[in-house]
């Protein structure tokens, strides 16, 4: 006191504490007292580590008038000695946590704490031991506990953070790492950093929160943005689940995604990603919006040689009944990345669902070259445009057409030309059907062929209609042989007039 020219009465535990640090004492005791008739109360007694903080506390306790100095101190020296004890164990245990032996760092963790239960480093380092032990539930219990003990304890707010999202806790979570970062509210890295942590955990909507929050305070930082876009992007994902069609709650993030990485593109060009750029153009197409293709189109302009982005701007196109150009954007694709997956096909595939048959089984063919998919791949897009435009709507001509291409374009497998050819055997049944109806010996003789030639295409596809329980192949083909009869004996009929 004399050192500082402090009054007796001026020296309370805080002013203690601030002075101590001048003198490098590493210990600060403190207590206030009460004067009885007979006796003295001492109470409110602490020691507190100057290093770190933390204190330990001292029950109070009475003592006579008579000796009661020494019998004072003989108490508080035998605390003491508990004291000196508990710091052991607490060093002992931080020695264990920093080389992360955490089933020893536990065990004395516990000792420390059993001496001193409002050790907040003794129990940090026990709420992390048993973490990493594997007791995630329990290591988020030891973390409230440190934070009631200090509610600005950074790592404590930090990993209840993150255990909290684990544990599907997200208002907790966001309220913990908000905590944190009103530590830290203007720095971005540390932002990014723990809502990304967030995200990690399962919680991209509270990530967002974070970012957002950021955002308000400095929204010119780009990173915040591209971040934000990569959040709101894995919100949408994971809300789309199980759903056809997007919500209302999925339109939100989407739209949300595509303003963040359109800022990111305004600001940096050609430095954003192909993936970003792929991930907006998709977000567009998702919510059904036209502008997919200006920005796709904007896309391949700063990576022209970015084939995903010709893919993309190609499916936008398409969806936008813009087919030719569709077509021509995936050769263009071809010209980036000769190898990217089915561009030949899907050539194929549009030209086909739009009745532009001959131009598609040349594209169809092509992706059989170009190695993309099999000949019975391709064979089975003509099929189904055989069977859906024809056999389905009794367009049976039309149905043998494409199935007789689909066999002479394509080397197919056993298994699909027996398919190919019980149906187109089916189509020209059900043609010749029509064809015979006048039942005239000029009916005859057209459907007479035809019949035969149902037969033979029967008999070629007997294996995959073995394998259709709705078939039943002999009754058919005593059928399409009926026909034969009747046609045969009209013309023989008629022959003989």
């Amino acid at each position: 006191m004399r050192q500082f020219d402090i009054d007796r009465d001026d020296l309370n535990c805080i002013r203690s504490r601030q002075l101590a640090t001048q003198i490098n004492a590493e210990l600060v005791m403190c207590a206030n007292y009460t004067e009885g008739r007979d006796d003295w109360t001492i109470m409110d007694i602490q020691f507190v580590s100057v290093a770190s903080g933390e204190t330990f506390t001292v029950d109070d306790f009475t003592v006579p008038d008579d000796d009661g100095d020494e019998l004072a101190a003989q108490h508080i020296f035998g605390v003491f000695d508990g004291y000196v004890e508990q710091l052991r164990f607490a060093a002992i245990c931080q020695e264990y946590f920093g080389s992360q032996q955490w089933a020893n760092a536990l065990q004395n963790s516990d000792r420390a704490i059993e001496g001193n239960p409002s050790s907040e480093g003794s129990r940090y380092a026990r709420a992390r031991a048993v973490m990493e032990l594997g007791d995630r539930q329990e290591g988020l219990d030891e973390m409230m506990r440190v934070l009631d003990l200090n509610p600005f304890n950074e790592n404590a707010l930090q990993f209840a953070g993150m255990l909290s999202a684990e544990f599907g806790m997200d208002d907790e979570s966001l309220q913990h790492y908000s905590a944190y970062l009103e530590l830290n509210p203007g720095n971005a890295a540390v932002r990014m950093n723990v809502a990304y942590e967030l995200a990690t955990a399962g919680n991209p909507r509270g990530a967002m929160t974070l970012i957002e929050e950021g955002i308000a305070m400095d929204d010119t930082n780009v990173d915040l943005w591209q971040q934000l876009g990569g959040f709101a992007f894995t919100a949408a994902g994971r809300a789309m689940e199980g759903q056809s069609e997007p919500n209302a709650e999925v339109e939100m993030l989407y739209r949300r995604a595509i303003e963040a990485y359109t800022r990111v593109f305004d600001d940096r060009g050609a430095e954003t990603t192909p993936a970003q750029l792929s991930n907006v153009i998709a977000a567009y197409m998702q919510l059904g919006d036209a502008d997919a293709v200006d920005f796709a189109q904007r896309a391949v302009q700063v990576h022209p040689q970015e084939a995903s982005l010709w893919s993309r701007l190609a499916d936008a196109l398409q969806r936008n009944d813009r087919l030719e150009e569709a077509i021509a954007a995936l050769e263009s694709a071809k010209g980036a990345d000769p190898d990217y997956p089915n561009l030949s096909a899907r050539q194929g595939s549009w030209l086909l669902e739009a009745d532009e048959v001959d131009e598609a089984i040349a594209f169809l063919k092509e992706a059989v070259e170009r190695g993309e998919q099999s000949a019975d791949m391709m064979a089975n897009l003509l099929f189904g445009k055989a069977y859906n435009d024809g056999v389905q709507v009794q367009q049976f001509t039309f149905a043998a057409n494409i199935l007789e291409t689909a066999k002479s374009e394509f080397e197919v497998s056993e298994q699909m030309a027996s398919q190919l050819n019980f149906w187109h055997g089916w189509s020209l049944y059900n043609h010749g059907l029509s064809v015979q109806e006048p039942n005239t010996i000029d009916s005859a003789r057209q459907s007479l062929p035809i019949f035969q030639q149902a037969l033979q295409l029967f008999e070629l596809g007997r294996a995959y209609a073995a394998t259709v329980d709705s078939i039943n192949l002999t009754e058919i083909l005593g059928a399409a042989q009926t026909y034969v009869d009747i046609q045969d004996a009209i013309i023989r009929r008629g022959g003989g007039e």
